[in-house]
Parts: C-alpha cells; sequence; structure tokens
C-alpha cells in the first residue's frame, strides 16, 4: 500500500506572513510554497522588492 504526505496548502494572505526565521526566498505555487534560487543580477531591485513587501 502506497501512502500519498498530505500537502498544506496557503493562501496568499498566509504565504505574504510566512517566515521560517532564515533568509530562503519562496513562491507560492497553487498554494504550496517553493523554494527559490539564489538571486543573480540587479541586486538593488531586489532589494526594492523587499522593502515594499515588508512595508505593507
Amino acid at each position: 500500500m502506497v501512502t500519498t504526505p498530505v500537502t498544506q496548502f496557503l493562501t496568499f494572505a498566509e504565504y505574504l506572513s510566512y517566515e521560517d526565521g532564515t533568509d530562503n526566498r519562496y513562491e507560492l505555487e497553487r498554494g504550496v510554497l517553493v523554494a527559490m534560487g539564489q538571486a543573480r543580477g540587479l541586486p538593488e531591485l531586489n532589494l526594492s522588492v523587499d522593502r515594499i513587501i515588508k512595508a505593507r
């Protein structure tokens, strides 16, 4: 018999407030958190996006 793990889906609001205490970045795909790779290029843009998100 094969068991399937239960997946907890997140809402967009839960995604925006999610914090795991690490510097990992995640994106939300169909309710599931997916770890993103390390940012490359335009680090100043990444900082600007982080500031916008934290200001909400």
